[in-house]
């Protein structure tokens, strides 16, 4: 388990989940200053995150490292429904679609 005190986006989590352009270099700016973002990253690729910026990196990268470090990638199709993280896709997915029906 990563000790997230110390960490630079205590208190800005939500950043951190908007995939906006530009909130991702935002949420990279303050990574690069972070003195747990390496801690991040790891905990990010060992649990399969694929939603969010952790270490500095957005989800096409977390795959690229999940990849070289022989690890098991993040897989975006995996819902998680009845939770946050699910609904928030359904949402994606109305916004571009708006004939999306949730489950």
């Amino acid at each position: 388990m990563t000790d997230w005190k110390g960490a630079a986006c205590v208190g800005k989590y939500r950043l951190f989940f908007d995939e906006k352009p530009a909130q991702v270099e935002k949420c990279r700016a303050i990574c690069a200053g972070c003195p747990i973002s390496r801690r991040c990253l790891d905990y990010a690729l060992e649990h399969r995150e694929a939603w969010g910026v952790w270490g500095g990196m957005d989800y096409a990268q977390l795959k690229d490292e999940a990849a070289l470090r022989g690890m098991t990638p993040p897989n975006r199709k995996e819902i998680e429904h009845g939770t946050e993280r699910g609904w928030a896709w359904h949402r994606r997915q109305r916004a571009k679609d708006p004939n999306h029906q949730t489950c």
